[in-house]
């Protein structure tokens, strides 16, 4: 995951570097930046929905193991009390 934080935070760091460049351009080749600059932001904001999924997917499958592990824990007294009365 820290690979992630670190690429998201590359990314805004060189977006925010292509807004300043695209200060000091001449009005002929502010077209191109500005297709570099929203490339920049598809880039940015597709790897804040990868960093969700996976924060969204150990959430859920902590839960999970919780549900599991919860159940277990109920169950076993359950199946002493069956154990016991086979005996």
């Amino acid at each position: 995951m820290k690979t992630d934080r670190d690429t998201l935070c590359a990314l805004l760091y060189r977006l925010a570097d292509l807004v300043e460049l695209a200060k000091r351009l001449s009005p002929e080749d502010r077209p191109a930046l500005e297709r570099m600059i929203v490339q920049a932001r598809h880039a940015v904001c597709e790897a804040r929905r990868i960093e969700t999924r996976k924060r969204t997917r150990l959430t859920t499958s902590r839960s999970i193991m919780r549900r599991i592990l919860d159940k277990g824990a109920h169950s076993k007294p359950e199946l002493r009390s069956r154990d016991d009365a086979s005996a």
